[in-house]
C-alpha cells in the first residue's frame, strides 16, 4: 500500500515536467524471451516453419527436406513444447518418421488440439499420425490415418474435437476437398463430412475456429463454412477479395477472418461478420516500412491481436542479411488495427529468414523458420501485452542496454506511466489498490530504488503519446552487477489518468543477468 502511494505521489508531482516521447525516437523492434531450437541434430532445416500452439503447448516442424541419405529415417522432424510456470518453453517430445519414409522426412504440416498432436511426415505425401499426451507426459502414437485421400493433403488445422485436413490435389472430387474429422469419446478422429467448392485447389489454405471454417482456392474469394449441432456443414459465405494475385493464406478467430493476398503488394485484409452473417471488409493493412522485408509469408489471428511474419525483415545496427520476424497488430476500442511493435530475434545467424511459421497464443507469439548460412532454424517466442523489450540477456561483465517498450494504445493517450521492478519474480504479482488490476511483481528493495530514483533506468516516469507508447531504458556498465549474474529482473508499468486513478497495469518484461 505504502509503495503504492509513493507511485501515485511520484506520478502526480511530476505530471507537468514529464514530456510526451516523440514516436520518431523510439524503438520498433522487440526481441524474444526465449529462442527455442531443436535439441536433436537435423539434416533438414526450417525449423519452425509449421508451428501450432493450444494454450501452453506447442508443436514445431522442421519442414525442410534434407539431402537424400541413407540412415535418415530416424531424424526427428517434429517437437513438442510445454510452458512452465516460469513462461519457458520445455522440449516435451521428439517426434520421427517411420522407416518407410526415410529419404523425406519434412513434417508438414503439423497441428495441436488438448490433448492431441498431429503431424503428416513426408512433406504432404504420406499419412497423418495422431500422437495422444498421456497423464505421465510421454506422446505416443495412437492412430494414423492413411487413407489415399490424406496422401494429397497440404494444410490441417485441430481444435478442440475437431480435425480438417485441405486435400487441393484430390483426384475425386478434382477440384479438391476439406476432409473433417470428428473425435470420438474413446479418443479416435472419424470422418464428419467431406467440405467441397466448385474451384480448382480448394482447401489449399484453411482455418478453424469452433464450428467455423474459412478455405482458399485458386480464386479470389474466401469461402466461409459452418458446422450445424448435428455435424452438417454447409456453405455460409462466399466473399470475393478485390485482389491482383490469389490469396496467399486465411487465418479466423471467431467473427473475423484476415486474408494475405497481393494487391499489388502483398496487404492483410481483415474482414467481419455482422449479425446478419454478412462478411465486410474492414481495413487493409500495409507495413509501414514498405514490402523489403517480405511481408506476408505467415499469418495468425486470435482474438484482438494479429501475426503477420516476415522472413527478410532485418533491424536497424544487424548487419546479418535477413533475420526475419514478425509484425505485430493489435485491434484498439475503435475497431482499427495499429501496429504495435515488429519481433525479431536476438541471433541473426541462428534465426536466418524466421517468419513463415506464425502462431499465436493467449498471451504471447511464436515465431520460427529458418534457412540458408547453416542455420536449420529457430523459433521465438515472445509475451505480447502493453509491455515490450529488446535484449532480452546482457552480461554482467561486458555490460549493455535493454530499451523497455511500452504500447499501452490509444486509449491511454496523454496519461503517465511509472515504472516499477523486481527481482523476487512475478508471482503472486501486487494488487492496485482501488481497482481490479494486478501489477505482475513481487515488490522488494529494487522497486523502492526505482521509486527513489537509484535505479539504472533512463526514465521511471513519463507521459504516453497519441498513440498511448512511452519507453524507457536499463543501462548497465561493465562489470558493476558481476554478483547478480544468473538473476532475473522483472519490469513492468502502471498507468495514471490526470486524476492520478489508476487505469492500466501492464505485463512485466524480463531481463536476464548473464556472467
Amino acid at each position: 500500500m505504502a509503495r503504492t502511494r509513493s507511485i501515485q505521489a511520484l506520478a502526480l508531482s511530476h505530471a507537468l515536467a514529464a514530456a510526451a516521447l516523440s514516436s520518431a525516437t523510439l524503438a520498433q523492434f522487440a526481441r524474444e524471451d526465449q529462442l527455442v531450437v531443436p535439441s536433436a541434430s537435423l539434416v533438414a532445416d526450417e525449423f519452425g516453419g509449421e508451428i501450432a500452439v493450444d494454450g501452453a503447448r506447442m508443436i514445431v516442424g522442421a519442414c525442410g527436406l534434407p539431402s537424400a541419405a541413407p540412415g535418415l529415417a530416424t531424424e526427428p522432424n517434429a517437437f513438442v513444447y510445454e510452458r512452465a510456470a516460469d513462461g519457458s518453453w520445455i522440449e516435451s517430445a521428439v517426434f520421427s518418421p517411420p522407416p518407410t519414409q526415410s529419404l523425406v522426412t519434412a513434417a508438414d504440416p503439423v497441428a495441436l488440439a488438448e490433448d492431441f498432436a498431429f503431424v503428416q511426415r513426408a512433406g504432404g505425401l504420406g499419412a497423418l499420425y495422431v500422437h495422444r499426451r498421456s497423464a505421465l507426459g510421454a506422446w505416443p502414437l495412437v492412430q494414423t490415418i492413411d487413407a489415399a485421400a490424406v496422401i494429397s493433403a497440404s494444410e490441417f488445422r485441430a481444435q478442440r474435437d475437431l480435425l480438417a485436413v485441405g486435400l487441393p490435389y484430390l483426384t475425386t472430387p478434382a477440384t479438391g476437398a476439406i476432409q473433417i474429422y470428428k473425435r470420438t469419446l474413446q479418443g479416435e478422429y472419424l470422418p464428419e463430412a467431406l467440405v467441397t467448392a466448385p474451384w480448382a485447389h480448394f482447401g489449399r489454405e484453411l482455418d478453424l475456429d469452433g464450428d467455423r471454417l474459412v478455405a482458399l482456392a485458386d480464386t479470389g474469394k474466401v469461402f466461409v463454412f459452418e458446422r450445424s449441432p448435428v455435424g452438417f456443414w454447409s456453405l455460409a459465405a462466399t466473399v470475393a477479395i478485390p485482389i491482383t494475385q490469389l490469396p496467399m493464406d486465411v487465418a479466423l478467430s471467431g467473427d473475423r477472418f484476415v486474408v494475405l493476398a497481393e494487391s499489388p503488394q502483398t496487404v492483410a485484409r481483415v474482414y467481419e461478420r455482422d449479425a446478419g452473417g454478412t462478411w465486410t471488409e474492414q481495413q487493409v493493412i500495409e507495413p509501414a516500412t514498405g514490402w523489403a522485408d517480405t511481408f506476408g509469408v505467415g499469418l495468425d489471428l486470435r482474438g484482438d491481436w494479429l501475426a503477420v511474419g516476415a522472413y527478410t525483415m532485418n533491424q536497424p545496427g544487424t548487419t546479418f542479411f535477413a533475420v526475419g520476424g514478425a509484425y505485430l497488430y493489435r485491434r484498439a476500442a475503435s475497431g482499427q488495427w495499429q501496429q504495435v511493435v515488429r519481433v525479431t530475434s536476438s541471433d541473426a545467424v541462428v534465426s536466418n529468414g524466421i517468419g513463415e511459421g506464425v502462431a499465436l497464443g493467449d498471451d504471447y507469439v511464436a515465431v520460427g523458420g529458418g534457412f540458408g548460412s547453416g542455420t536449420k532454424g529457430s523459433v521465438l517466442t515472445a509475451d505480447i501485452g502493453t509491455l515490450f523489450h529488446t535484449a532480452p540477456e546482457i552480461s554482467t561483465a561486458a555490460g549493455g542496454s535493454q530499451d523497455l517498450l511500452l504500447r499501452a494504445g490509444p486509449a491511454h493517450a496523454g496519461e503517465i506511466w511509472v515504472m516499477v521492478g523486481s527481482i523476487s519474480g512475478t508471482n503472486p504479482g501486487t494488487a492496485v489498490p482501488g481497482t481490479s488490476l494486478t501489477l505482475p511483481l513481487v515488490l522488494d528493495a529494487y522497486s523502492s530504488a526505482i521509486l527513489a530514483g537509484g535505479a539504472p533506468l533512463s526514465k521511471v516516469i513519463g507521459v504516453l503519446t497519441p498513440l498511448g507508447i512511452g519507453q524507457s531504458t536499463l543501462a548497465l556498465p561493465a562489470g558493476v552487477a558481476a554478483a547478480l549474474a544468473g538473476t532475473v529482473v522483472h519490469h513492468a508499468y502502471v498507468a495514471l489518468d490526470a486524476n492520478g486513478a489508476f487505469t492500466h497495469a501492464s505485463n512485466a518484461a524480463a531481463l536476464r543477468l548473464a556472467p
